[in-house]
């Protein structure tokens, strides 16, 4: 049996997943994201966010045989904020 994990790296929660080929959903588990507030804006760290995807590996591949695991898929999405002209899509013409 293969397996394939899914991550999904949100800008709330940092999900994992873990499937067999018929898919099947063999285990889940999910961390918050850890945002840092400043006057400058809201941040990730980078190291911050990694530490949570090996946490969450480490927790996946003990409910599984990690050696079954054929791939791994990461999704992310970036949010951004405009406001003004800046909001307008320069493909758009409105």
């Amino acid at each position: 049996m293969s397996i394939l994990i899914g991550i999904d790296l949100g800008t709330t929660n940092i999900k994992m997943c873990a499937f067999n080929n018929r898919g099947d959903l063999l285990f889940k588990s999910s961390l918050p994201t850890v945002v840092e507030h400043s006057k400058s804006g809201d941040t990730l760290n980078a190291d911050i966010l990694w530490k949570s995807v090996l946490d969450l590996l480490e927790k996946t591949t003990a409910a599984i045989s990690p050696e079954e695991v054929t791939g791994i898929g990461v999704t992310s999405r970036s949010e951004e904020r405009r406001v003004g002209k800046e909001c307008r899509s320069r493909w758009s013409p409105y």
